[in-house]
């Protein structure tokens, strides 16, 4: 009956043990999941969470009574029958049965403890911590109120102590873009999640790294309208130019006017009616280019403008950007599907297996077309064409007929638009 009663008490000791850690493990937006829908055990067991300090010390408290009490109940109990049974075996042990037989009760408790009232329950609770810290909330909180007096001043006590010894108050971390990401990693592991629930997350977590100097349209490739365009200036640039928006400007794209939308063009047109642009354009939002794509996305929610005139340190309009190219930072490309090369008119192969490349050709196309092409680690962000990534390596503006070789491939300017690199020529060495 005595060895029975410690290891009631082992196992209450385990209890309180399995309490603890499920508390301190447990997922604190499981919990506040489940009480938004009513739940009110795990609403005990969230607060139980988020103020471990008094559920500690009440745990605290009933452990180190069970092992006070389990310990002289073991002693007071187990340790005479026993040095009685070893001497009736070996009568030769004498006085040194009594130390015997406290070394083994001690032994035996303290393997019991580890074991049944330690290891176990906390590894119980380390898989099973959600229910199990909705099954021990309540019965917890009421122990809490029981011993409450004790537990201010275990609080109390700790709380000063703390202070004396100079460390701050810790304050709960937030949680970071990193432990967010393995979250979902590890319910993409499990199932919750697939892949692209996955990616989602991580470029939207990422939108604040970006600069949006990365993808936006450049100027070169802007297409405008004149403030003073007729209809048949208006209808050519609309046919042979097709795009969802054009700048209105009065001589160049640093004259931008605002912005117009192709859809309120064409009525005017189809009517052979004057389109009234002055009218019909809209002001487009004028944005640093050192603004993060997340930031920007902001300024389109609270402007409702949906296009940006992307402005350098100078003033000058270096591109635009619209809410669509953001979209796709998130959700991948949503016009051309995959990267295909044989139908991108800026990537030309020839019969020798070289090719003809455009100067604004992104980086990450010219990786699809090359495998082992990969820019310098200490180089990321810092431009996001072919054109940037030959003026790198020149350190300079080049000329026609500029070659050099980088990781096995051979790189030759073919045409040059002014400053502007035109065409360029990629082979193998």
């Amino acid at each position: 009956m005595e060895l029975l009663i410690i290891i009631g008490m082992i196992i209450l000791n385990g209890v309180f043990a399995l309490s603890e850690m499920a508390i301190v493990s447990v997922s604190k937006a499981r919990l506040q999941d489940r009480a938004n829908h009513g739940n009110g055990n795990a609403q005990v067991a969230l607060d139980m969470a988020n103020h471990p300090e008094t559920v500690l010390s009440t745990i605290q408290i009933g452990i180190t009574l069970v092992g006070i009490f389990a310990g002289a109940f073991g002693g007071s109990t187990l340790v005479e029958p026993l040095s009685e049974t070893l001497l009736s075996f070996a009568p030769a042990l004498g006085s040194s049965a009594n130390a015997i037989s406290v070394a083994l009760v001690v032994g035996l408790t303290t393997y019991l403890s580890l074991v049944i009232g330690e290891l176990v329950p906390k590894q119980i609770a380390l898989q099973n911590a959600e229910a199990i810290a909705l099954l021990m909330a309540r019965p917890l909180k009421l122990l809490s109120r029981v011993v409450s007096p004790l537990v201010w001043v275990l609080n109390f006590s700790t709380r000063t102590v703390i202070r004396l010894l100079g460390i701050p108050e810790s304050n709960q971390e937030a949680v970071t873009e990193g432990e967010i990401i393995a979250l979902v990693r590890k319910g993409v592991d499990v199932g919750i999640f697939d892949d692209a629930e996955e990616e989602l997350v991580r470029n939207v977590l990422n939108l604040d790294e970006q600069r949006i100097a990365g993808f936006i349209t450049p100027r070169i490739d802007i297409v405008t309208l004149k403030q003073d365009a007729t209809n048949d200036d208006i209808r050519e640039v609309i046919t042979t130019k097709n795009f969802s928006t054009y700048p209105i400007v009065i001589d160049d794209f640093d004259s931008i006017q605002g912005i117009v939308r192709s859809k309120d063009i064409v009525p005017y047109l189809v009517n052979n009616e004057s389109a009234p642009l002055d009218q019909l354009m809209r002001q487009p939002l004028f944005v640093p280019e050192s603004i993060s794509a997340s930031q920007l996305l902001e300024q389109f929610k609270l402007s409702g403008i949906h296009t940006a005139i992307v402005v350098d340190e100078y003033g000058s309009h270096i591109g635009l950007i619209r809410l669509h190219d953001i979209i796709e930072q998130i959700v991948g490309e949503v016009d051309g599907g995959e990267f295909d090369p044989s139908t991108d008119p800026n990537i030309v192969e020839r019969t020798d297996g070289s090719y003809f490349l455009d100067g604004l050709l992104p980086l990450p196309q010219l990786g699809s077309l090359f495998d082992n092409f990969s820019i310098p680690e200490s180089e990321h962000g810092q431009y996001e064409t072919l054109a940037g990534f030959i003026m790198a390596r020149l350190e300079r503006i080049p000329d026609v007929a500029d070659a050099f070789e980088y990781e096995g491939l051979r790189f030759e300017i073919v045409d040059m638009d002014g400053k502007h690199i035109d065409k360029v020529m990629v082979e193998h060495k």
